[in-house]
């Protein structure tokens, strides 16, 4: 029996429904505002979404941006009847919020006069992300700067990269599918156990063997070696990685030999600080075993005295920031108990790429240096003291002298009162005499503290300025607006800078200037007095300092090589210049406080 067009309309439509519901392919249907008006049950699974929170979504709520301008553009010219359907790759956004691949396809259907769209979706995800892999390898794989090799069992070349080409000087068609030319008779056996090894299934890592160009250079390399296997588990080709180590073999090598014949003690870090290597001399010179001191850290180290642990952290971040230190002075401590002193250097250690991978430090011990520096001193304070004797034996014997004299002229003379003040006078020399000795032999010991060297001069200037006034003479400053401090004993440059102004106001008895500038130079501030007075010949001018010479009626000498010792002790400096009938300049640098 014939069935009737309706009987067949509704079989149309439950063989729709029934293939539009239980496809295995996502399935939508939209109007043309793009709302969803019915979805199947492999759309949501795609999605991630149940049917009932899909309707009431619009299409572009569930679709990548970046592919939504494009999908949008199609279905305009779809409208517009350019084509009757079309297909695009396209990114959806699943609930998670994770990106999918769907293969979408889309046609129009118009019932009863109105238009709808109807979308399908075939999920490639897996398949784009593998071939997104397959690129990120094949980048990987060109632009590596290790040469990378595809082998067959038997170790003929299937393809190589540009990097393996330039590593081995041959191009891919000179050596495709047939067997690398590059062993040399000494490496055979090295050969044959990388690629029984990968065939056998095993990786090989950073091996090392002897490798020839096609120019006939040996060169050293570094391989790893993995099987690439099927999909049963069965090896069914050889990768290899090879990387050119020629120039790093000859630097540890070198290096090596370095800290083999090095006299220095040597140590090694890596980038954490701990240490890796060290050398014979490092055993020497402290005492402990190689083994007792390889793999502790830095601070961990007992050749560092508690007192210097400090120097730890100074040093790491110093050369972290890429810097070094230069023949520090410093102490270290030998297994026996035994202070070293000695210059410390350190450096950091980089990379062929330029990046900081660990440090080192010599050692240099000083302390016989340091012993025969002392002894030198003694040397010579022994024989400034035998100079001194000699001076002090003339100059103290002038005013005893004139003192005995004066004495047998008070027995019968009727002028005591003038001879007693010529004998008071020279027991006052005498006094003066002494306390300059005593503070050039035995000087107090220094406090130093943060000071702007500026109030200091300003104090002595107002303590001075009346007796200037009083003898014509001008005191003119000339400071820099902002200084920086320094570190001193303020009384100790008081001493030195009264002693330079009464130098220059006795220099002008008939009155004159003197000029004080301060000013920054570099590191050091720079204090400058400059006069108008008589100035000092060159023939005595270099005669400055020594002991008890003086050009003053009564001098000792003792003031300028005290003010000397003083700013010497101050890591200081003190220059002197003249010119006769124009005036002296005296010039002091000292260290401004370090940050």
């Amino acid at each position: 029996m014939t069935k009737s067009y309706k009987e067949l309309d509704l079989i149309n439509q439950e063989l729709y429904y029934r293939a539009f519901s239980y496809a295995p392919i996502g399935m939508a249907l939209l109007n043309q505002s793009g709302n969803i008006l019915k979805v199947n049950s492999s759309l949501c699974d795609f999605l991630g979404y149940k049917e009932d929170e899909l309707l009431n979504k619009n299409v572009v709520e569930v679709s990548h941006s970046e592919d939504l301008q494009v999908d949008l553009a199609l279905d305009s010219r779809l409208e517009d009847g350019e084509f009757s359907s079309y297909e695009m790759e396209k990114r959806y956004i699943h609930k998670s919020g994770e990106i999918i691949w769907g293969l979408l396809k889309v046609s129009k259907v118009e019932v009863s006069g109105e238009v709808f769209t109807i979308g399908q979706v075939v999920d490639i995800t897996a398949s784009k992300q593998a071939e997104i892999e397959k690129k990120r390898l094949k980048s990987f794989y060109d632009l590596s700067s290790e040469g990378i090799g595809i082998f067959d069992l038997e170790g003929n070349i299937i393809q190589v990269n540009k990097a393996f080409e330039k590593i081995f000087g041959y191009e891919e068609f000179e050596i495709k599918g047939r067997k690398l030319p590059v062993t040399p008779e000494l490496s055979k056996s090295d050969a044959i156990y990388l690629i029984k090894e990968t065939v056998e299934g095993r990786m090989v890592n950073d091996f090392e063997t002897i490798k020839q160009r096609k120019d006939g250079r040996l060169i050293t390399t570094s391989i790893n070696m993995s099987p690439i296997c099927d999909d049963l588990g069965n090896v069914a080709a050889l990768a290899g990685m090879v990387r050119d180590i020629t120039d790093q073999k000859e630097v540890f090598t070198l290096l090596q030999s370095f800290l083999t014949n090095n006299l220095d003690p040597i140590l090694i870090f890596d980038a954490e600080g701990k240490l890796v290597q060290t050398n014979n001399a490092m055993v020497q010179t402290f005492g402990w075993s190689t083994r007792e001191l390889i793999g502790l850290y830095m601070g961990e180290l007992p050749l560092i005295p508690a007192k210097y642990t400090h120097e730890v952290d100074e040093i790491k971040k110093i050369v972290k920031d890429g810097g070094g230190i230069r023949e520090l002075e410093t102490i270290r401590l030998k297994k026996d108990g035994t202070l070293l002193d000695v210059l410390m250097t350190s450096f950091p250690i980089k990379d062929h790429q330029d990046l900081i991978n660990g440090f080192a430090i010599i050692y240099r011990d000083i302390t016989e240096r340091k012993k025969s520096e002392e002894l030198m001193v003694q040397s010579e304070k022994l024989s400034i003291a035998g100079q001194l004797s000699a001076a002090i034996a003339h100059e103290i014997r002038n005013p005893i002298t004139a003192i005995k004299g004066f004495m047998n002229l008070l027995q019968n003379s009727q002028e005591k009162t003038l001879y007693y003040e010529v004998v008071n006078s020279e027991i006052g020399r005498i006094e003066t005499i002494l306390s300059e000795l005593l503070n050039l032999a035995k000087p107090q010991k220094a406090v130093f503290t943060e000071a702007d060297i500026s109030v200091i001069v300003g104090q002595v200037i107002t303590l001075l300025e009346a007796e200037a006034n009083m003898n014509n003479i001008e005191i003119i400053k000339g400071f820099d607006a902002v200084l920086p401090e320094i570190v001193c004993d303020e009384n100790q440059i008081k001493q030195v800078i009264i002693n330079f102004i009464k130098n220059a106001m006795e220099a002008m008895p008939e009155g004159g200037k003197l000029k004080i500038d301060i000013h920054t130079e570099n590191t050091s501030v720079l204090v400058r007095f400059s006069d108008t007075g008589c100035g000092i010949p060159k023939e005595i001018l270099a005669k400055i300092g020594q002991p008890f010479y003086t050009t003053k009626e009564k001098g000792t000498g003792l003031g300028f090589m005290i003010s000397k010792r003083i700013i010497n002790d101050h890591n200081g400096t003190v220059t002197i210049s003249s010119e006769e009938n124009k005036g002296t300049v005296i010039e002091i640098h000292i260290p401004v406080k370090v940050a």
